[in-house]
């Protein structure tokens, strides 16, 4: 039997299977190989396989890193309750201050890749929509879901999560098998690279986009049935899988580019390369991509309204995000806000850079810059060296809880200073001045009246008590 975590109220509904998808479609793998490594081959180009082997590295150190604090903290306030355990309820609270956007701006994403594959679709069949009805509709079926119960949405997601990976999975086989196709083990090397070694560093940037959401699952630890397990496993599992898929996917797309055409890999590549097979394959890969844009939203607005639910609870954010439905268990006014905030940003970014793809561009710069900050960084491998160092000294392992986390910090510096130099062109140059503006802003937050409701009081709500997990 196993001692189940004792909260408030969320429910726990949240089996291993579900939990792992939670991770593996929150980065949104089938997104990703059409929308996010594709931007790599500008940098990378024929070592573009070399590039996702290094990021994936990089993650997999990081995954480890969140793992010892996932089975010590196990709150549904995730890396707010890292900080605010480890660096104190000031630092806390600008972790949760810089989540809050990275994570409401994150649905944007699976919107506009919705509302993209969906318009390229009943492109096929000569009908053209507006990209904000497809925005429009996925949110109705996603947050719907959502209000039900975690469980509902996330072991929909399971589904969908399934669906785009076979699909993508069997494509790069077959683009892998075809005549004519440039296998070669030079990909794995930088001699093709833009600048050699440069190149493929600098290509790891993109890459770290498309793993981002791997610790989706930290915030679901309170609706988890083995919360200090689970979300460590599914922390370093997630990353293996997916890290494998895109490996197998970009050398997929080079074996039919060519290795000394890669720097022409783009977002239409998987398209033109479908079309090759078939206009039957064509189709199927962007439903796969439209599953996988679902996937994206439903596990990332899951994350976020967890954190708010969190902050609301211990008085960081107002009481009333804290309220959850009677019947459902699900935190009602966080789902409804961030829907409405969803919507009304996808459509309006959306109109103003004249479409999904650049929105999507305009978007990553920002949740790219905020999640290395405050998730990787401070949240994850600072909070980590402090808690083996302090509070559970006696299990520290200077290995895993000070060389693995250096390390992290160390290869997560290299995209963040590659986010502002060279200086981005506009408007991708805003993310950094969003990203400042909205870090002093929280900081200045943490300062005033705010700060008093940043008691130890409220910071303990933060991790109910609960007696260790025993299987018996």
């Amino acid at each position: 039997m196993v001692n189940r975590l004792e909260n408030d109220g969320l429910k726990q509904d949240v089996g291993y299977s579900s939990l792992l998808f939670q991770s593996i479609t929150h980065m949104g793998p089938g997104f990703s190989v059409l929308l996010a490594i594709p931007a790599a081959a500008a940098f990378a180009a024929g070592g573009l396989p070399l590039s996702v082997i290094l990021a994936g590295i990089a993650i997999l150190l990081l995954a480890m890193t969140v793992g010892q604090l996932a089975k010590k903290y196990p709150s549904a306030g995730g890396f707010y309750t890292y900080g605010s355990k480890t660096l104190g309820p000031r630092a806390g609270f600008l972790i949760g201050w810089s989540i809050l956007l990275a994570e409401n701006l994150t649905p944007a994403l699976g919107l506009w890749g919705v509302a993209f594959s969906a318009q390229q679709i009943l492109a096929l069949v000569h009908v053209n929509t507006p990209f904000w009805l497809w925005v429009i509709l996925a949110a109705l079926f996603v947050y719907i879901l959502m209000y039900r119960g975690v469980g509902v949405s996330m072991r929909s997601g399971v589904i969908l999560g399934s669906i785009e990976i076979l699909v993508f999975s069997v494509l790069a086989l077959l683009f892998m098998a075809q005549p004519g196709s440039h296998n070669t083990l030079e990909a794995f090397t930088p001699t093709f690279a833009v600048h050699g070694w440069s190149g493929i560093f600098l290509g790891m940037i993109w890459v770290i986009f498309a793993f981002i959401g791997f610790e989706a699952v930290v915030p679901m630890a309170e609706e988890t049935r083995q919360p200090r397990s689970f979300v460590e496993r599914v922390l370093i599992m997630a990353p293996v899988l997916v890290g494998v898929f895109y490996l197998l996917t970009t050398y997929a797309g080079l074996a039919q580019t060519g290795i000394t055409h890669m720097a022409t890999y783009n977002a239409d590549s998987w398209v033109v390369l479908s079309r090759k097979i078939s206009v039957f394959a064509e189709v199927i890969m962007l439903f796969a991509v439209l599953n996988s844009s679902i996937a994206v939203i439903n596990s990332s607005a899951s994350a976020v309204t967890r954190v708010m639910y969190a902050m609301g609870r211990a008085n960081a954010l107002p009481a009333v995000t804290a309220t959850l439905h009677p019947r459902f268990k699900t935190p009602t006014v966080a789902i409804w806000f961030q829907a409405l905030f969803s919507v009304v940003f996808a459509i309006a970014i959306g109109l103003w850079q004249g479409g999904p793809l650049n929105a999507i561009g305009w978007d990553g710069e920002i949740v790219t810059i905020l999640v290395i900050i405050a998730y990787y960084i401070i949240g994850g491998a600072v909070s980590t060296i402090v808690a083996y160092n302090r509070e559970f000294r006696a299990e520290r392992n200077v290995l895993l809880h000070i060389v693995v986390p250096l390390v992290a910090i160390a290869l997560m510096l290299l995209p963040l200073y590659a986010s502002v130099v060279p200086y981005p062109p506009y408007p991708i140059s805003l993310g950094p001045w969003i990203v400042g503006i909205w870090l002093v802003l929280g900081l200045a937050l943490s300062y005033t009246a705010m700060s008093r409701r940043l008691t130890a009081d409220n910071i303990a709500t933060l991790v109910p008590e609960a007696p260790e997990e025993r299987v018996m």
